[in-house]
């Protein structure tokens, strides 16, 4: 596995994927009712009802930073997807014990929504621990709900070497074309799901994970490939030209600006199809354009904001079992709910995060990484001769 030619952290970038993970708290908010309790304004929560679509923002970029970073280079595919394994693995174990005895506590509940994971708990274990559970529709959202998302993640790393050299010998348009094609038969399926209704529900919006069909569509990492591929051509369309300055921010303004219209008209959009990567050609033009960030976005590099970027995995991975605990009353679901809790969890969120970043995460990387277990080798090897 073979790294391309050094290039500069695109700071910026992974400052910008906390406030992606914070969009999604926002979003899981109202989900679970926490913004109706605290009798949040209308505003900030038809804001929040699209939060979900940060998710998107994550695929892309992870297409993006791979080929930024290997391009066509992984030589040993077994070794790079354990080496991003490594990367991801230990917080996502690390949420799954955080939220371990509530999902082995189901049998003992009658929530009709978590009544599937009740009778299926064996293969919501074995599917959730080996990270398949987002092929298997209704297990997708089983264990520890953000998990999903690291389950499609495994699967692009195990096709990223593949897709990567043939992406290498393409045309950067046939390369759009080719990702154009997939994203519409993304969008596509999402379309025929909202016509057809095979589950049977004309109308659905942020529903739990109870439908088969519209989990299929929502979760199923074929139909989030699109995004990942748009992430890859636009690092490739990075690492053959560095755009221009006014080329970046002229992409900047065009992706924040088609952001903020898909939000404003979500109302008018149907869940399905806003859910399934309808915002990754945003996403895309976001990422371009803080490829070489205007001096006004400065502050996205400030190292605060960066280290919040490194710790967002965990952040993501670990918000909905401490909004689970901290801001849920089972017993009286309705009690009102003051801003300054909803504030504390998000702080003591972050502040975990940080430090399971530092002191958890970093070390399980270095002692599960294959890629640096034989650069230290190497290294020894060197030394000693």
């Amino acid at each position: 596995m073979n790294p391309a030619p050094d290039r500069p952290r695109l700071e910026a970038l992974s400052s910008l994927r906390f406030f992606a993970a914070a969009y999604i708290f926002l979003f899981h908010a109202l989900a679970m009712k926490i913004l109706d309790r605290a009798r949040a304004p209308a505003g900030l929560k038809y804001f929040a009802e699209s939060g979900y679509i940060a998710v998107s923002f994550f695929f892309v970029l992870s297409g993006f930073v791979l080929v930024y970073g290997y391009a066509d280079r992984v030589t040993d595919t077994l070794r790079f997807v354990k080496s991003r394994l490594a990367r991801i693995y230990p917080a996502y174990l690390l949420a799954l014990a955080f939220g371990g005895f509530f999902f082995f506590a189901i049998n003992l509940m009658d929530i009709p929504d978590l009544r599937w994971f009740a009778r299926h708990q064996v293969l919501m274990t074995v599917s959730t621990l080996t990270l398949t559970q987002s092929w298997i529709p209704q297990a997708a959202m089983g264990w520890n709900a953000p998990g999903w998302a690291v389950s499609v993640f495994l699967f692009y790393y195990a096709i990223f070497p593949t897709v990567s050299r043939r992406l290498a010998r393409m045309s950067s348009r046939a390369i759009f074309g080719m990702v154009t094609a997939a994203w519409l038969c993304s969008l596509g399926v999402a379309t025929a799901y909202v016509i057809f209704a095979p589950d049977g529900v004309r109308h659905v919006d942020r529903v739990p994970g109870t439908l088969t069909w519209l989990n299929f569509v929502k979760f199923n990492p074929v139909m989030r490939l699109s995004e990942f591929l748009m992430g890859m051509a636009i690092g490739y369309a990075v690492a053959r030209a560095t755009p221009t300055a006014r080329r970046a921010t002229a992409s900047l303004a065009a992706g924040v600006a088609l952001l903020a219209l898909l939000i404003a008209a979500q109302k008018w959009i149907p869940y399905p199809v806003m859910h399934t990567g309808l915002a990754a050609p945003a996403f895309g033009l976001i990422i371009y354009g803080l490829t070489v960030p205007p001096r006004w976005l400065g502050w996205l590099s400030a190292k605060p904001l960066t280290a919040l970027g490194d710790a967002s995995l965990s952040f993501y991975l670990l918000h909905s079992n401490m909004m689970g605990m901290f801001l849920m009353d089972f017993r009286n679901p309705d009690a009102p709910l003051s801003w300054l809790r909803i504030g504390f969890v998000f702080l003591i969120t972050t502040g975990i995060s940080l430090a399971l970043y530092r002191w958890y995460e970093v070390p399980a990387r270095k002692k599960f990484d294959p890629a640096k277990k034989k650069a230290k080798v190497e290294v020894a090897e060197a030394v000693a001769a």
